[in-house]
């Protein structure tokens, strides 16, 4: 059974374990609102996502419509190396595909003598008249390579079975945007070296590989991932992109002359992109040494006088001066993540900004969206008219992150908005969060929900901003002209795994004195019959807040949330509340105080604690007293004055004329 099937078996097992369990209505909910794409249903989507690249696809593909490549290797008193470093060639690369072109940039006599050894029918030296640099011995080389697509490769790597196989594939196949490739490249003792490079947001003179010196291993290095350039050190490069930009920047002397040419080709349409099934060694500077010369503090200089505007000058500001601010969502459908985007959109308009909403749904029925809104056929389509807009461009969900991140290289800046850090909704798939980690880029500026998420992302190397969901006070407040019953327990009916409605039930089950359940969201088949349960499905906020109001007390059982608001809600509705700690209420709550707190998964325990607030008016008291001072902090108009700085700040800091950037 080959590897495909195997995953298509464990996908289709999945699915019918979800179907069993949770229903029809569960999978297909699940299926759109939380992005799980992985699933057979996947072919009936638009544009669905490939998470990886199958090595026996690639196989298959380059067997039938492989071409033939010209690798160009700048040498400078490196036989030995090369040597080496042909012999991997011709060991993991049928020659016939394949040609060597090798640069003498040493220029002594002496040397190119030996380099006279080493040309056969498949490897040509050219020889430098003086010494020149890297660019200069690599477009001597490209510019003797008139037709086909062209490697650049140093002579101090050592290629790996199927390294070439995999760049042609993802250049050619994977993205036909793609415009230049790069490998997995690895330090001697398996280490990385490079798994494509990224700028620096807090250091602003320097790029970087991802996940350097790191296991070769590391799942998040095994994901293909388009990227802001890669080294020259092995770079695919096709042959549209140098008939469109030409060569290699002949004024760097040493550094940067490589991600010049990578951005090149970002401004002329193409993409970069990272190849993880690519292997090699890289035995890094084994030719000139680490230590960083006047040439290389030059190249420094040189790249950010052509660079420095497209990186810190960006216009974000319409004519009349206010913000352009674009938020993107995969779907419309009725969740809280989306209600919030939608809550964001509405605000800031009143604000007087020029906020829209793009995404791939349809026009909200159940949500009042009073921006405008454009929806697409896929991302690709989505991502070509995000790409033109000079505005804050916003992604939601870890899917719409590579597209706001695509979209904004030439144009805008991109901001990552948090809700949750969403590889725990893939608790069974880990090829699914690593993807989800790796789509986390440093280039983004980073707006999260809560304390907890922020603590998350910064222990993946991401600062951010924490703005936290808002409540609306004019929806969710105490009715004079409804009264309260002493009798009734309300919560939201959910199967979804990490709601953990479940210990919610039992508990309400074991109650000696059981009140009446009111329940309300979507799925209401998740409780059986019983007189004593209601269930209220998809009902307004209006009607929520009536529903608080009648309620004794507020409970929700969650495993984690990103963002706890429900409790906040009824808190505003003066209703006590009793949770569990979810990480996304640490914000705000205060076990004692504005709330009951009970251990995760101990249903025993908040039987215990529910008949003990039933029955005890002076803590139902106290609680509804303190959660009305809690829910004050929350109210939509001090969220937003937040949000609206938040932006203001990204807006200001690019109009600045940005002082020199440090060199070497």
């Amino acid at each position: 059974m080959s590897t495909k099937e195997k995953t298509q078996n464990k996908y289709i097992k999945k699915t019918k374990q979800v179907l069993k369990n949770e229903g029809p209505l569960s999978l297909i909910k699940m299926t759109f609102l939380f992005g799980v794409r992985h699933t057979p249903l996947n072919k009936l989507m638009p544009n669905p996502p490939v998470y990886h690249i199958n090595p026996d696809d690639v196989a298959k593909w380059y067997k039938r419509y492989g071409k033939a490549v010209t690798i160009v290797i700048p040498s400078y008193n490196d036989v030995p190396l090369l040597r080496q470093c042909l012999q991997s060639i011709e060991a993991t690369t049928k020659f016939k595909k394949v040609k060597v072109i090798i640069v003498d940039d040493y220029c002594l006599q002496k040397n190119s003598e030996r380099l006279s050894l080493l040309e056969d029918k498949n490897v040509k030296v050219l020889f430098r008249k003086s010494n020149g640099g890297f660019a200069k011995a690599v477009n001597t080389g490209m510019k003797a390579v008139k037709t086909g697509d062209v490697i650049l490769l140093n002579s101090d790597t050592i290629a790996k079975s199927g390294w070439l196989e995999s760049l042609q594939f993802a250049a050619r196949k994977y993205d036909p945007k793609i415009g230049i490739a790069g490998p997995k490249l690895l330090y001697k003792n398996g280490t990385i070296q490079s798994a494509g490079s990224f700028h620096y947001k807090n250091k602003p003179e320097w790029f970087d590989h991802y996940y350097k010196t790191q296991p070769g291993k590391l799942g998040v290095a095994n994901v293909p991932e388009h990227v802001i350039g890669v080294t020259g050190a092995c770079m695919y490069i096709k042959r549209e992109v140098i008939d469109k930009i030409g060569y290699f920047d002949e004024k760097f002397g040493m550094a940067f002359e490589d991600m010049d040419y990578c951005l090149r080709a970002w401004k002329a349409g193409f993409r970069s992109f990272y190849v993880p099934t690519s292997k090699l060694i890289h035995l890094e500077s084994a030719t000139r040494g680490k230590v960083q010369g006047k040439r290389e503090k030059d190249s420094q200089a040189y790249f950010w006088s052509k660079w420095h505007n497209f990186f810190y000058k960006r216009n974000v500001t319409a004519k009349n001066g206010k913000l352009r601010i674009i938020y993107v969502l995969n779907d419309t459908g009725l969740a809280g993540g989306i209600r919030m985007v939608f809550e964001h959109l509405n605000k800031l308009q009143e604000r007087g900004h020029e906020v829209e909403l793009y995404s791939l749904g349809k026009d909200p029925e159940w949500f009042d969206l009073k921006v405008p809104h454009r929806s697409f056929k896929s991302y690709e389509d989505l991502c070509e008219k995000l790409a033109k807009q000079d505005a804050i461009k916003v992604a939601t969900w870890w899917e719409t992150g590579k597209w706001v991140w695509l979209g904004s290289i030439n144009k805008g800046i991109p901001v990552f908005y948090v809700q949750d850090v969403e590889d725990s909704y893939y608790k069974d798939d880990k090829v699914m969060r690593d993807t989800v980690i790796a789509g986390y880029k440093p280039e983004f500026n980073y707006l999260t929900i809560s304390i907890n998420n922020q603590e998350t992302l910064s222990k993946l190397g991401r600062d951010s901003t924490n703005i936290t969901c808002g409540i609306d006070a004019k929806t969710f407040f105490v009715e004079k002209i409804t009264k309260r019953e002493d009798d009734v327990l309300i919560a939201i009916g959910r199967k979804h795994y990490l709601k953990n409605f479940a210990m919610t039930f039992k508990a309400w089950k074991s109650m000696k004195d059981k009140p009446k359940l009111t329940l309300f969201g979507y799925e209401p088949d998740v409780v059986e019959k019983d007189p004593l349960i209601t269930y209220h499905y998809i009902p307004t906020d209006e009607a929520i807040n009536t529903m608080l109001n009648k309620a004794t007390v507020f409970v929700q059982s969650s495993k984690h949330e990103g963002f706890c608001l429900p409790p906040l809600e009824a808190m505003a509705a003066g209703v006590p509340v009793i949770m569990t700690d979810s990480n996304g209420n640490r914000d705000f709550m205060e076990p004692g105080k504005n709330c009951i707190l009970v251990e995760q998964d101990n249903a025993k325990q908040l039987t215990i604690e529910l008949e003990r607030l039933f029955k005890d008016k002076k803590l139902q008291e106290k609680l509804r007293k303190n959660g009305f001072k809690t829910a004050a902090e929350y109210d939509w108009p001090v969220i937003i004055n937040k949000l609206e700085m938040f932006y203001n700040r990204l807006a200001n800091e690019a109009k600045k004329e940005n002082s020199k950037i440090p060199v070497l």
